[in-house]
């Protein structure tokens, strides 16, 4: 799952820089929502041919169908964002960022892992066979293989929905998001094609993406109970906050243009 870990670090990289960096446009955005969509996808579809599967037989069943529905709203919310882009633009287009680029080859790696062809790539779409849980699990360990490969899927597509939302905030307060001026109301007077982007239009983009009450972490447990410690300590409504270090940013490399979706 190296995919998935570059994807994690590269995606908050860009935050600290969406106010002026050529790679934050409404293509990298676009296709980071549609590659969401595709992964969110395929993550239901593995957790659903498990929880028919072996995952049937030791009891998983029922945990895994509830993080496949989960997965499945994920995607819709992914879905409905990816349209969102065709009402806002931004200064500057035409650049894949790495991470848009990176969640393409994830978005292949969980395809050709929940679809019977070796071969599947993202222009064969949806329409295939799907790989059976026998094909999945066929060994005692590989249930718990598979789940945990579909848990850093979600939690990495969960990751780029937040990191987006701060990167699409920031660039709205530049002034960076842009529309046409034509689907503004009469009352901007504009002498310009494009306009920066109202409030209520940059909200439209971002209430779209999927929340963090969408991410699912299927884990397979063999029914041991959970291990009961201290109680939790309350927290001190006097005690002043710890200061987390910054981010430094960095530049990423060139990476090569994918279309998901």
């Amino acid at each position: 799952m190296g995919s998935a870990e570059r994807i994690r670090h590269v995606a908050w990289l860009l935050v600290p820089q969406a106010a002026w960096s050529p790679g934050l446009t409404a293509d990298s955005l676009r296709q980071s929502a549609g590659c969401g969509t595709v992964i969110s996808h395929h993550c239901e579809i593995l957790l659903r041919s498990l929880a028919g599967g072996t995952a049937e037989r030791t009891g998983a069943s029922a945990r895994l169908l509830a993080s496949a529905e989960a997965c499945g709203q994920a995607r819709q919310a992914w879905l409905r964002a990816a349209r969102g882009w065709n009402r806002v633009t931004t200064d500057t287009r035409g650049v894949i960022s790495p991470a848009a680029a990176e969640a393409a080859d994830l978005a292949l790696w969980t395809g050709r892992l929940a679809y019977a062809g070796p071969g599947w790539t993202l222009e064969r779409g949806p329409s295939q066979a799907v790989r059976p849980p026998e094909a999945l699990a066929s060994r005692p360990g590989d249930l718990r293989i598979v789940v945990a490969a579909v848990h850093h899927a979600c939690e990495t597509v969960a990751q780029v929905a937040a990191a987006d939302h701060q990167q699409i905030r920031t660039a709205a307060a530049a002034g960076r998001l842009l529309v046409p001026t034509r689907s503004l109301p009469d009352t901007f007077d504009i002498p310009h094609p494009f306009a920066p982007a109202p409030a209520g239009r940059v909200g439209q983009v971002t209430r779209r993406l999927p929340r963090r009450g969408h991410r699912q972490h299927p884990r397979h447990r063999r029914g041991r109970p959970r291990r009961r410690g201290r109680p939790r300590a309350q927290p001190d409504p006097h005690r002043r906050p710890r200061r987390s270090p910054g981010r430094q940013s960095q530049s990423g490399g060139d990476r090569r243009r994918a279309a998901c979706g």
